[in-house]
């Protein structure tokens, strides 16, 4: 198979995978390589940096299709059937890496054609909700969250609001601890009960953790944008889904539907 015909199946698989860990998708991408192929491009200087997916998939792509254009290249004397079983198929110009796994060159990220959204964001909301201020409608839970590539835990306050939509996790919080998040193709408005503009603007990146409170263990995804005075909000989409028995005088939450 050509390196061309081996990237796009790794693309695909990346594409159904979990995968966000540029590193860790290298080391794989490596494996897949002929062994000489993947010492050329070790070897280049400069050689493509051990956490840019991007770069190790055009280097070898480069490398390969010179390989190609060397052996076609005529020779002086002799058959040319060499030359014949390595023309199966033209060299098709380097695809882009899905945003699953990396981000886009800077020369190309205004670009809304530079890549296909993977499945997983195809599945977020176009738009999401948040209150402006805590109503009554909303109260402050201890959980604890496990980081799904360092396991890692967190406790923090967390708030259940009926008049926010999704998941949301504060930007600052997630700098601070170090969180891995994984980039959008496309930003995600964010916007009041009031259809305004939301002051901690668009979600640009997700974080995916488990989610622990009690008994109860989940792996869900949080939208990353400012909250300023919460760390974590759990909204409406979040209640619908585990319909959990909320006792609103004692503020005691049981998720007994789980």
């Amino acid at each position: 198979d050509s390196v061309n015909e081996y990237v796009d199946r790794f693309r695909k698989l990346v594409f159904h995978s979990e995968y966000v860990d540029d590193t860790n998708l290298v080391v794989k991408f490596k494996k897949g390589l002929n062994k000489s192929l993947r010492t050329t491009v070790v070897t280049t200087d400069p050689a493509p940096a051990l956490n840019d997916l991007e770069a190790w998939i055009e280097a070898a792509q480069r490398v390969f299709e010179e390989n190609i254009r060397a052996v076609e290249k005529p020779a002086p004397h002799g058959p040319k059937a060499l030359t014949t079983v390595l023309r199966t198929l033209p060299p098709t110009p380097p695809k882009p890496l899905l945003q699953v796994a990396v981000q886009p060159p800077v020369s190309a990220r205004n670009s809304t054609h530079f890549y296909q959204r993977p499945a997983w964001e195809r599945r977020l909301p176009t738009k999401y909700v948040l209150a402006a201020t805590p109503s009554s409608k909303s109260l402050s839970l201890k959980v604890s969250v496990q980081t799904t590539d360092t396991s890692e835990v967190f406790s923090t306050p967390v708030l259940v609001d009926c008049g926010a939509t999704g998941q949301f996790m504060d930007a600052d919080f997630v700098r601070r601890n170090q969180l891995t998040t994984c980039k959008l193709a496309r930003a995600i408005p964010v916007l009041n009960v009031d259809g305004t503009r939301n002051v901690g603007g668009s979600v640009n990146e997700i974080v995916d953790l488990i989610l622990c409170y009690n008994d109860h263990t989940e792996r869900t995804s949080f939208a990353v944008t400012n909250l300023e005075k919460q760390d974590m909000i759990l909204g409406f989409t979040w209640l619908k889904e585990h319909n959990p028995e909320i006792d609103w005088q004692t503020k005691e939450v049981k998720m007994s539907c789980c």
